[in-house]
């Protein structure tokens, strides 16, 4: 039994790593932006095209992703989806027009698109005990993975070699991580769901695929992901990010604000395990809740209040700290259809993480260029800090949606419900 539990510890360790690898490719948009405009010939808004297509297309695979895996194992999907990362990254690398690269991107957000879901979903059935705690360790791992890509392509890839050169070595690396995950991870053992609880999740029938697509619940939970992480993905990953911060910290050199985003995610590797713990403690619905008004009160500090490179890096780092309602949020999904039900529910939250920012991460930067009047500098447009402000003000009001989503959420931690009855 101890010998089985390790092995699904590496397991789940193991196919963790490939959504730590995706990352590498996932943030370069923003990081490769000067490069794509000069290389490519194009305006900011088809670097945002590629962020917003990518993360669309994140989206879009949820579903489908949630659906495989409930027919296939972790295992298989994750390993095939791994070394086709890897060949879609050396199509980002060795491509010459733009569409090319825009096609590879895409390509690249379909198949790591069963990253998040597939560790998650291993862990949560497989390892149900710590489940919280592993959510935020998987979303941990990620967001480690940022600030090892925003570090190594600033501090050591693009001052070094070509980008891409730097785009090969991911897909390399993207490679042995498939291979490993194929020689070494384990499939896991078959979920049954128990009858007691199937029935007590939605009424007396068991939860089925039409159940969830029709609950509420499903809707709200899922909204909060989406518009409690836009600010968050907005500045680490919307590939406006680094100018936005730039015009409005103008204290801070390029590689000081590439590093300030940088903390975004070490506040987010922090604070994710301590957030599932603090779920599982203190109840789901309150993490996301606290959150919510976090994520409010740091975006209108960051977006309006011109900071030293230091202050900068404090503020950002606490930014991720306080994003992490979404593991609350992911909790819920896990819980609230049963255990056989929980890759699809987990991929509608996912899915929802992304696409309020896959959206507007497209919308907002033809936005600026449309009603904002730029100064071309070096063959690169530029802008004020009030034009950023003005346009990326909803970073501030949507969090204060997902306040109002987070209150309508029931909470599903058996131990917080009996507390409510009792009450």
């Amino acid at each position: 039994m101890v010998s089985s539990n390790r092995q699904l510890w590496v397991s789940w360790f193991l196919l963790t790593l490939f959504f730590f690898t995706h990352y590498f490719v996932r943030v370069s948009p923003g990081l490769l932006s000067t490069d794509f405009m000069k290389d490519f010939s194009i305006l900011p808004g088809k670097i945002g095209l590629i962020a917003s297509g990518y993360f669309i297309v994140y989206t879009l695979s949820q579903l489908p992703v949630g659906y495989l895996m409930k027919r296939f194992s972790s295992k298989f999907l994750i390993s095939s989806a791994s070394i086709c990362c890897a060949l879609c990254a050396i199509g980002i690398a060795t491509s010459h027009s733009y569409y090319v690269l825009l096609m590879c991107y895409l390509l690249f957000a379909f198949f790591g698109s069963f990253g998040f879901v597939g560790a998650v979903t291993f862990s949560s059935q497989q390892i149900p005990e710590h489940k919280s705690i592993l959510l935020g360790f998987t979303q941990s791992l990620g967001m480690a993975a940022g600030f090892a890509a925003y570090n190594w392509w600033v501090a050591y890839a693009l001052p070094q070699q070509p980008w891409t050169e730097a785009m090969m070595t991911v897909a390399w690396a993207l490679l042995a991580t498939g291979l490993v995950i194929a020689f070494f991870a384990c499939k896991g053992n078959p979920v049954e769901e128990p009858v007691e609880e199937a029935s007590n999740k939605m009424g007396d029938t068991p939860p089925s695929g039409g159940n969830i697509f029709l609950n509420p619940q499903t809707w709200l939970n899922s909204l909060y992901a989406g518009t409690n992480y836009f600010p968050v993905m907005m500045v680490i990953e919307g590939g406006m990010g680094p100018r936005l911060l730039a015009s409005i910290h103008t204290t801070s050199t390029p590689e000081q604000i590439a590093f300030a985003i940088s903390m975004t995610f070490i506040g987010w590797m922090v604070a994710g395990p301590f957030a599932g713990a603090v779920a599982d403690r203190y109840g789901r619905v309150l993490l996301m809740r606290l959150s919510a008004i976090a994520g409010a009160l740091f975006a209108a500090l960051i977006l309006y209040v011109p900071l030293s490179p230091l202050m900068l890096c404090i503020a950002l780092f606490f930014f991720g700290v306080t994003n992490t309602g979404i593991i609350g949020c992911y909790s819920v999904a896990a819980e609230m259809h049963g255990a056989a039900n929980t890759s699809l529910s987990l991929a509608i939250a996912n899915m929802f993480t992304i696409l309020v920012g896959a959206i507007l991460c497209g919308v907002l930067p033809s936005i600026l260029e449309l009603t904002c009047q730029a100064n071309i500098i070096d063959g690169i447009p530029t802008y004020k800090a009030v034009d950023y402000q003005t346009v990326f003000s909803c970073m501030i009001y949507i969090p204060l949606f997902s306040l109002l989503c987070a209150m309508l959420v029931k909470e599903t931690g058996k131990q917080f419900q009996q507390k409510t009855a009792a009450a």
